[in-house]
């Protein structure tokens, strides 16, 4: 299995778009994808065959727009989709 990269996500978009844009990226691509729902704001999607060496866990967290920055600046996240830009208190993470 690969790296993968995860991503924490604002609510409005972690719920619908972007697990649809995963899998029509995996349906494109001819991936498998497989899902895995950890709780209610984590789930791993995984793309390739569950025994094949390239398989690419996408991990997503759905959270609030704070939560999503505060996640990347801790390097829990690869990526923040927001609905915003970040408040000037969070840009202290950086």
């Amino acid at each position: 299995e690969t790296t993968g990269f995860s991503l924490s996500v604002d609510r409005s978009l972690g719920q619908i778009l972007v697990p649809a844009l995963v899998r029509a990226f995996a349906a494109q691509q001819g991936l498998p994808m497989t899902r895995s729902q950890h709780d209610e704001t984590r789930q791993t999607f995984y793309l390739g065959r569950d025994d094949g060496p390239r398989r690419f866990p996408v991990h997503l967290r759905v959270a609030g727009n704070g939560e999503a920055f505060v996640d990347l600046a801790l390097h829990k996240a690869d990526m923040a989709l927001t609905t915003r830009g970040p408040l000037p208190a969070e840009h202290d993470f950086w």
